[in-house]
């Protein structure tokens, strides 16, 4: 922001004002375009091409999380204070096959794992690797799963604003990277053409507002029979004829 307001001779605090105005604006007409909540066919699709892209059957996104390095927020004490000693907070995303995000939550400041559940799979911890079929599965598992880190490193590579610490309010940090994300898909989308012309059809409102992670209901922590048994199922079919791929067993 400092390099901005040298070039153009103006005011910081004018600077920054004019980039979170412009960062809304993005959220606003952008957002809608280029980061939908997918209707059922578009899941259907995603789940296909991580099938064909990746080689996992029924997958309808990677998702982790990625701390955003920002300023010590004043008062704060050691709320945004996280375990790589830095304050930030977390960027929690959906990606599909193709490194686009499908959903995004930002602003938390806690990274707690993620839960085996029926819906979501983890990989066999290392003391339990007493089989070979066991560590295929966690090759396959960690190949798809390595998508979303994938696109938090472009993410990274187009916005330099990632490769230092952030200079910004936490409600103002948020929008930021927000915008960050919609930008990114936006690139990935019209990638080449000189031209964008935004879509005049009339959605339904169900398929224009941006989803979000928030509206996922809290679950527990503890996993149960079924999840599993879900893992298993996976490990199964990995392991099978039909499942396997011909060099996994040279990993």
């Amino acid at each position: 922001m400092k390099t901005i307001s040298f070039s153009y001779r103006l005011g910081l605090s004018t600077i920054y004002q004019i980039i979170i105005e412009v960062c809304y604006a993005i959220i606003k007409i952008v957002m809608p375009e280029v980061m939908l909540v997918p209707t059922e066919q578009k899941w259907k699709e995603i789940a296909s091409e991580f099938w064909t892209c990746w080689n996992f059957p029924n997958c309808l996104g990677a998702i982790d999380g990625k701390h955003v390095t920002i300023q010590a927020p004043p008062n704060s004490g050691s709320q945004y204070f996280c375990y790589k000693k830095t304050f930030s907070i977390v960027l929690l995303a959906l990606v599909d096959a193709h490194y686009n995000f499908i959903a995004v939550d930002v602003g938390s400041f806690g990274d707690e794992a993620f839960p085996l559940k029926t819906y979501l799979l983890r990989p066999y911890p290392g003391k339990q690797l007493d089989c070979n079929e066991k560590r295929l599965y966690n090759y396959r598992l960690c190949r798809a799963r390595r998508v979303v880190e994938n696109a938090f490193g472009l993410l990274s590579q187009k916005f330099r604003i990632y490769n230092r610490r952030m200079q910004a309010k936490p409600e103002n940090a948020d929008v930021i990277i927000l915008t960050t994300c919609v930008l990114h898909n936006f690139i990935k989308k019209y990638d080449g053409k000189l031209t964008y012309v935004r879509d005049n059809k009339q959605t339904s409102e169900d398929h224009s507002t941006p989803i979000n992670l928030m509206n996922i209901s809290i679950q527990g922590g503890i996993a149960t029979r079924e999840a599993f048994g879900m893992r298993e199922t996976y490990k199964h079919f990995f392991n099978s004829p039909c499942g396997s791929i011909p060099w996994q067993n040279n990993v």
